[in-house]
């Protein structure tokens, strides 16, 4: 299940990133990460270089990425010190969309 879990994670950050992606090296900045609509929390303008972010990209229909929620917002309370930002992503029309 963890491995279907990163292959899916894995292939909804390539789709959203594919652009930027094959311009970016190793030891690059961290793009902008431009979302449309921000439900909870304050919007990421930039990356600090200081800090720790973990970017979980997802969808209302994709059942792994559901299940992983419950488990980041655990580590999101453990670890206080990391940025844990989550992207909805690919959402087949506006009636599935995340509202606050």
């Amino acid at each position: 299940m963890k491995k279907i879990f990163c292959l899916t994670l894995a292939a909804l950050a390539a789709f959203t990133l594919t652009a930027t992606a094959a311009s970016l090296s190793l030891g690059d900045a961290a793009p902008d990460l431009k979302v449309s609509k921000w439900v909870k929390g304050e919007p990421v303008s930039g990356f600090a270089s200081n800090q720790i972010y973990v970017v979980e990209f997802w969808a209302t229909w994709c059942g792994p990425c559901k299940a992983s929620i419950p488990h980041l917002t655990e580590m999101a309370h453990q670890f206080t010190n990391v940025t844990f930002i989550g992207v909805d992503v690919w959402e087949q029309g506006t009636d599935k969309e995340v509202k606050s």
